[in-house]
């Protein structure tokens, strides 16, 4: 951009219109203890997305969960978050079942099974 010319708009795609973010992170920052993170962090995730994150052990992973979750808070910048959408998160931690305890299992079946008929 030369002097004298105003800011430009980043361009928006038709995929920002037809699956608008549901969360948005704007210049984030999070810190653990004397640890930097993340800095300067501009994500969307968008409707009809599914995330995963990969790294080493110690990079933020979790804490990014945590935040997008509303678990934690930034250190500094901004989340946007669609309060129409929601959120699932299966959490790293596996807790094995013990003898006594309960597991409830909900399922459906196709209806052409309900009939006895292999589904189409």
């Amino acid at each position: 951009m030369s002097a004298g010319q105003p800011p430009t708009e980043p361009a928006r795609s038709a995929l920002d219109e037809t699956y608008p973010a549901m969360i948005r992170l704007i210049n984030a920052r999070k810190n653990f203890g004397r640890q930097t993170l993340y800095d300067g962090i501009d994500v969307s995730i968008n409707r009809g997305e599914r995330i995963g994150l990969l790294g080493k052990n110690g990079t933020g992973k979790t804490t990014l969960f945590k935040v997008l979750m509303g678990q934690e808070t930034l250190d500094a910048g901004e989340m946007l978050r669609d309060r129409k959408g929601s959120i699932g998160y299966l959490p790293q931690e596996i807790h094995p079942l013990r003898e006594g305890d309960r597991l409830r299992v909900h399922a459906r079946t196709p209806r052409s099974l309900d009939r006895g008929r292999p589904a189409a």
